[in-house]
Order: structure tokens, then C-alpha cells, then sequence
């Protein structure tokens, strides 16, 4: 298991990867990278590989929706985007994170 908390630069909010599988983690943070150079589609296929990993905490599992929404969105896909952002408000009932996907509808 990880045993960290992610802290990220460009969002606000940090979430702990406790209980967080040492692939999916990596999965993540490589979609971070795909993200951050604008390479959205490798970003999405990241962030489905994180998602795919099972009993995954709600809080990783919301900011993944959020973060898959976003790019999403930024590619045009805005059904797609919706509907993981529709994900995230429903796996999570962390104030922050709610806010965050709110935002983002």
C-alpha cells in the first residue's frame, strides 16, 4: 500500500492515498503527467487504468472523475466530461471535493 498525501500544484486540496494500490497511484500520477503536457487522451487512458483498480478510497476515486472530466472537456468531449464530473459528486462526500466537481458543471 502507499502511504502519502498527494499535493498538487495547479488544484486546490490535497487527498491521502492511503489504502491507495502502489499501480493505481502510479496510474494516477501519470495521468498527471500526460495532463500537464496537454497529451489529454493518454491523460484519460491513465486515469481509466486508476479507476480500474477495485476498493480504491472514495476521495481517490472522485478526484480521478474530476480530473478525467477535465480532459474531457478540454478535447471537446463535454457529455463525457458531465458525466464524470456527475461521478465524482456521487463517490465523494467530501465538501471539498464536492465543490470542486460543482465548479466544474
Amino acid at each position: 500500500m502507499y502511504h502519502t498525501v498527494m499535493s498538487d500544484t495547479i488544484s486546490s486540496g490535497q487527498f491521502s492515498l492511503v489504502g491507495v494500490s502502489a499501480a493505481a497511484a502510479a496510474a494516477f500520477k501519470e495521468g498527471r503527467s500526460a495532463s500537464s503536457e496537454q497529451q489529454f487522451d493518454k491523460a484519460i487512458q491513465y486515469y481509466s487504468e486508476a479507476l480500474a483498480f477495485d476498493r480504491t478510497p472514495a476521495s481517490f476515486r472522485a478526484r480521478i472523475f474530476e480530473y478525467r472530466g477535465l480532459c474531457f472537456w478540454l478535447i471537446g468531449e463535454f457529455a463525457a466530461a458531465e458525466k464524470d464530473y456527475n461521478e465524482s459528486l456521487a463517490t465523494s462526500d467530501s465538501i471539498d471535493q464536492t465543490a470542486r466537481a460543482r465548479v466544474r458543471l
